[in-house]
Formats: structure tokens, C-alpha cells, sequence
């Protein structure tokens, strides 16, 4: 791992009985300050569980290997220590602008709550909470502090979830599919935000997503899940070009060509992906491979190793890229 890293994992798995299968399977990575790192995969891949649970925040999760926050492990760490981590120097932006913000209170309320905690006077927090949301493009900031959640349209919601996610200046941003429930042009305008507050703070962002083309046009490096492994590794305007893994390429081959007059059907990926008690054997992903072998179907599945510019969890990398 890089030493300048802001965020560590080494050999994270998680699973939520003793002897259950693992819902996140042994991934390793590290995060450079000011990076923005994608994790991307289909629905039930371990994206969002792998995240929330270094944090904590799945008190049901049985959590093993090392997640390293700035030299300080998260994994068994006390609520002590993680309440001084979560929030103020990892902020979290949840997928549903309309779940995240309590009904019953303001808004001005919900985004000095942290501060006021943190010490600030309610003064000082209430400037704060204006100076925000003037900061995250919502209109007139001193009146509408005092609206609830209710009188917000969905663009609007998620611009609050971000005012309060970088309220305390972290470091470290995670958003867990933070365009989920927005339309296209809101899509862009909440990630050109997500993005911009990134460049000027200098902080480090995890984009959690299945949407391609935010991993296209946000992010620095793609991490590509599946079955709960991390199979790819690369830079993403890379991987856009040269997939270094077959569920990479067949993602990307999936996506809508706009020259392509001649096809009327979409290509897709046949099957779907397996549930966590019915991994196969050999890599988790030849059941549905174009191109897999015999060999692809021994042992475990194959680890990450490094390949060009990236990693990759294909043990025919070098035959087909």
C-alpha cells in the first residue's frame, strides 16, 4: 500500500452469522488524499456493506482483516473512537435524500446538530449551517433554514445531505449512490457539487454506484465488484478503454452504442449473479464468462494480481488483454 494513503483495507471480509458465507470476501486496497475512487458492480456485489461496515455501522456484521484511518484501525475499534471519526473526519452521503433528513426537524437544526456537539455555540452553528447551504446551491439560505425537509424537492434534499456531510470538514467523503433517486439533469448537477467540494477542500471521496457512467466521469480509479470480491483494479478512463477483467468487459459491453444503427437488441450478460451461499467454485464469475475455461472452474477464486496498469482477478488476463 501506498504510505501516503488516507484509508487502508487489508483483507476485509464480513458476513452477519458465525457461520454464515462472507457477504464481502477478503478485498485489499488503499486510498490516496484527494482521490476519488469508484466502487462499482452490480446490485448485492458487497459495495455498500463493505463501506458501512468498516465504520461500524452494521452492529450485526461479524468484520475481519484491518481498515487503517490515517494509521488508526476502524476494525474492533471502540464507539468512543469512531464517534470522533464518523461524521467529523469521514462524512457520509446516504442514497435516499428522503430517508436521510429526520421529517420533524428543520433543516438549520439537522446541520447544527454536529456542530453544536462538536462545540460550537448555536450562534456560530447557525452561520455555518447558512454558509452551507449558500455553498451547496440551495437559494436563499437564511430563509429557508428554518423549512423541513418536506418543502424540498429531491435535488434540493441531497444538496442538505452533502451541507451536512461537510460540515465538519472530513476528510474523507463517502457517498453511497448519492443520484439514485434524482433525474439525469440533477444527476449531474449533485456530482459536479460532490465533485467541485472535493477539489477545493482537497478531500478524498469513495463513490459507491452501478452507474458506469458516473464511474466515467467522476472518478480517478474504479474498483469493479462482484460475487463479493473485488475482480478489478484500475485507472477508470483505463477501464473504459482496456477492461483488464471479463465482468468489466461485459459490463461495458452491456451499455447503449450510439452509432451502433444495425443492432436492435442490447447485449447483456447472461444469468445473474450468485448468492453469497452459492458461490461456485473457481472464479465466481465463469459461470456467466464468455470466456471461461476448465481451469476457471478449480479451486478458489483467483486473487488480485497486478497487470498492467491495474490488478485483475482473471487468471487468463494475460491471454485476453
Amino acid at each position: 500500500m501506498i504510505k501516503n494513503n488516507i484509508l487502508n483495507l487489508e483483507s476485509i471480509s464480513v458476513r452477519f452469522s458465525p457461520r454464515g458465507p462472507d457477504v464481502v470476501d477478503d478485498i485489499s486496497f488503499g486510498l490516496e488524499k484527494g482521490e476519488i475512487v469508484g466502487i462499482a458492480g452490480e446490485s448485492g456485489s458487497g459495495k455498500t456493506v463493505s463501506m458501512l461496515s468498516i465504520l461500524g455501522l452494521l452492529p450485526q456484521a461479524i468484520v475481519k482483516g484491518s481498515a487503517k484511518f490515517n494509521g488508526t484501525e476502524l476494525i474492533g475499534a471502540k464507539k468512543s473512537i469512531l464517534n470522533k471519526i464518523r461524521g467529523k473526519r469521514i462524512g457520509l452521503i446516504l442514497q435516499n435524500p428522503f430517508t436521510a433528513l429526520d421529517p420533524m426537524l428543520n433543516i438549520g437544526n439537522q446541520i447544527s446538530e454536529g456542530l453544536i456537539a462538536d462545540g460550537c455555540s448555536m450562534d456560530t452553528a447557525k452561520k455555518k449551517a447558512i454558509n452551507l447551504l449558500d455553498e451547496v446551491g440551495v437559494p436563499s439560505p437564511s430563509q429557508r433554514i428554518r423549512d423541513y425537509p418536506h418543502q424540498f424537492s429531491g435535488g434540493m434534499r441531497q444538496r442538505i445531505v452533502i451541507a451536512i456531510a461537510l460540515s465538519q470538514n472530513p476528510e474523507l467523503l463517502i457517498a453511497d449512490e448519492p443520484t439514485t433517486a434524482l433525474d439525469v439533469r440533477i444527476q449531474k448537477q449533485v456530482m459536479e457539487l460532490i465533485k467541485r467540494q472535493c477539489i477545493n477542500r482537497g478531500m478524498s471521496l469513495i463513490l459507491i454506484t452501478h452507474d458506469l457512467g458516473l464511474i466515467s466521469n467522476y472518478t480517478d480509479r474504479v474498483l469493479m465488484m462482484y460475487a463479493a470480491k473485488i475482480v478489478e483494479d484500475s485507472p477508470s478512463q483505463k477501464m473504459f478503454k482496456d477492461p483488464l477483467h471479463p465482468y468489466s468487459k461485459g459490463l461495458l459491453d452491456c451499455l447503449p452504442k450510439l452509432n451502433d444503427y444495425n443492432n436492435d437488441f442490447l447485449t447483456t450478460i447472461s444469468g445473474n449473479p450468485p448468492q453469497p451461499n452459492e458461490f461456485p467454485s473457481g472464479c465466481r464469475f465463469h459461470p456467466r464468462c464468455n470466456y471461461s475455461k476448465i481451469d476457471c472452474q478449480k479451486d478458489g477464486h483467483p486473487p488480485l494480481i497486478k497487470y498492467k496498469w491495474g490488478r485483475s482477478g482473471c487468471i487468463r488476463v494475460s491471454e485476453l488483454f
